[in-house]
């Protein structure tokens, strides 16, 4: 159990990849120096990485925090669900608006324009995906 607690205090800095032993008097990054001192997003009084709650004003951090990582993400998956859907409606309504609309009697030129836009809407589904499972 004192090891996850070890673990638990550990930063790695985005910097020089460091890894940090985080206690009350840490403010510095033990490989490039950089200051762990960050504004607080409401009073901008200094927070040191171990305070879950804002010393001035009493910000809960950690809820603060998970606040900004969903808001973030959930734009990307929102446009991620939107090229999903877009995929979708190219690769369902291209071949019948093809057939039902007047053509030539080029059956290859067709086909060809339905095989780019079922690869056209594959693309548009794996690039949404993407977004929504890395956002």
């Amino acid at each position: 159990m004192n090891q996850q607690k070890e673990f638990a205090n550990v930063f790695i800095c985005p910097r020089c990849g460091a890894h940090t032993v985080l206690d009350e008097q840490t403010t510095v990054c033990s490989g490039c120096s950089i200051s762990l001192i960050a504004p607080c997003p409401r009073c901008n009084s200094d927070i040191v990485p171990l305070d879950q709650y804002c010393p001035k004003c009493g910000l809960d951090l950690e809820q603060e925090t998970r606040k900004v990582v969903k808001a973030g993400r959930s734009n990307w998956a929102k446009f991620g669900l939107a090229l999903v859907i877009i995929g979708t409606t190219i690769i369902i309504a291209m071949p019948i608006l093809l057939f039902m609309a007047p053509m030539s009697d080029n059956i290859e030129v067709t086909l060809g324009i339905t095989v780019r836009g079922f690869l056209v809407g594959m693309f548009n589904i794996g690039v949404g995906l993407w977004f929504m499972r890395k956002h």
